[in-house]
Order: structure tokens, then sequence, then C-alpha cells
């Protein structure tokens, strides 16, 4: 790889979808996340989708990628990375899940032909309230006896965040090696990571994506678009809290309240209180 300062890190859900749509660093990732054999998981379908939030968003072409694969035996997985907050992010990731599996269900399958539907999310912020562990996964199963309605919905959450704080048990070291290969933010980091064939496979994909510089510049757009579509939700923010405040003080004007009075409700100055007096 190139110096540090060009590490491409897998954070960003770009780079995670172009490493991770390599049949080697998938069945390696699935491997440790469903604690089976590497030689067991046999991929028929990998495509990468570009999920918008929203066609109404002021960055229209902002979307949330993330890997659809379809696995022998095993069902279809929907695999994201999301760095930054999303809020009811629990929420979106049910809905995706239950549309791929209603989407597998149309066209006259019949009951015992569905398949199992996985959402595996790679968070780069806490969801989960009720451990500081890097690692929860979620069934349909009955609240007291435990025992299990469905397997055919099933998530996996991943969070970077609790990586340092946490020590993997035996069962997840496979996994928490991928975590933080996921949230290494240096190539001395990744280098760090106790390796097999299939981490060793993810890395060469890093760098094969630095030194490609279509691939790379792609990486930069898709950063860029980020930025953007971050400060612009932020000024639109900004934007209506200064409009909260603007009714608040209005309202205020028409009780009567001096522009001390509604200085120290709305924190507005008063020049913009004497103007909105004005108006």
């Amino acid at each position: 790889m190139n110096n540090e300062t060009n590490f491409i890190p897998m954070s960003s859900d770009y780079v995670f979808t172009q490493v991770m749509k390599h049949p080697k660093v998938l069945v390696g990732f699935l491997s440790a996340v469903l604690r089976v054999p590497a030689e067991d998981i046999f991929i028929e379908d990998i495509q990468v989708k570009d999920r918008y939030l929203s066609r109404d968003f002021p960055l229209e072409k902002y979307g949330v990628l993330d890997i659809h694969a379809h696995i022998r035996n095993r069902g279809i997985f929907d695999i994201e990375m999301q760095k930054a907050l999303f809020p009811f992010w629990e929420n979106r990731s049910i809905f995706y899940i239950c549309k791929m599996f209603t989407e597998d269900s149309e066209g006259g399958k019949k009951y015992d032909q569905f398949q199992k539907v996985i959402g595996i999310s790679v968070l780069g912020f806490d969801l989960i309230k009720d451990t500081e562990y890097f690692y929860s996964s979620y069934r349909l199963r009955e609240d007291k006896r435990h025992t299990a309605y469905s397997d055919l919905l099933e998530l996996h959450v991943i969070e970077l965040n609790k990586l340092e704080s946490c020590t993997p048990s035996e069962d997840d070291l496979a996994l928490y090696r991928w975590a933080c290969l996921m949230n290494a933010k240096s190539e001395e980091e990744a280098k760090m990571i106790e390796k097999d064939p299939y981490i060793e496979e993810a890395l060469k994909e890093i760098e094969r994506l630095n030194m490609d510089p279509k691939r790379r510049k792609e990486y930069e757009s898709r950063m860029k678009d980020l930025r953007d579509y971050k400060t612009i939700m932020s000024y639109m923010k900004k934007e209506g809290l200064e409009q909260a405040k603007r009714e608040a003080a209005a309202n205020a004007i028409k009780l009567g309240l001096t522009n001390n009075q509604i200085h120290v409700i709305t924190g507005l100055s008063e020049e913009s209180i004497d103007t909105l007096r004005k108006c």
C-alpha cells in the first residue's frame, strides 16, 4: 500500500462494498459471522446496491451502499457499513430485510420455499444500549421460553466503537479481527491484525483499490458527496432552528414581552427582535 496518508479505510461504505464484493473476502467474513467453516459457504450471486435515502433529499445521488448476496442453502444477505450516526437505524434495517423477504416470496412461491433473509449492519455508532459488547444477533424467539418461532429473519449488528472496550469471546475471535480491519484508520493498524487467508485477500483488495486511479477517484468523489450532503443537512438543521427561534420571538412579541425577555428565551439579538417587531 502507499503511505499512511493514502490509506483507504474500509469504514467508507464505498470501500467496504468494493472489498466485500470480492467472493473470497465475502466468504471469509460470512464464515466469521455465521461461525461455520468457509468451505461450507457457496456464493451464488453478489451485487452492490445503492439504496437512496429519499428522492426528496437535496443530494438525490446520495444513497446508502450495501452488499446483496445469495448464499446457497443459507439465504439472502444484506450487508451494510454505516459509519456516521443514522437515526432510526433499527427501523431501516427491519424495513429492508422485510422488503427483501417479500420480494423473494413473490412469483407464486409456496410457503416452504421462502428463503431466509439475514441483515448484517456494521456501524460506526452505538446502537445497542444494553451491552458494551461489539456484536449482537437477533432472531424471532418466544419471550419466556426463548424457543424459535421462525428462522427466516435474522439480524446481526457489529458496533465498531465498542471494539476497544470489550474482550471478544473465543467464538467471536474471527469476527473481532474482521471488525478491527473494518475499523482500521491506518495501514499500520491494519498490519497489526492477526491474518488469515481471507483477511489477507481483503488487504490485497484494499491495496488494489488504492493503486487503481479510477476506483480511487470514485472513492474521493463518494467522500465529496458525503461531505456535501452533511454540509447541506447541517445548514438545513441550523436554518430550521433559526426559523423556530423567529417564530417563538414573534409569539413572544404578541404576548407583550420585552426585547430582553425575548433574547433570554430565544437567543436572538435585539436587532433581530426589532426587525420582527416591524413585520
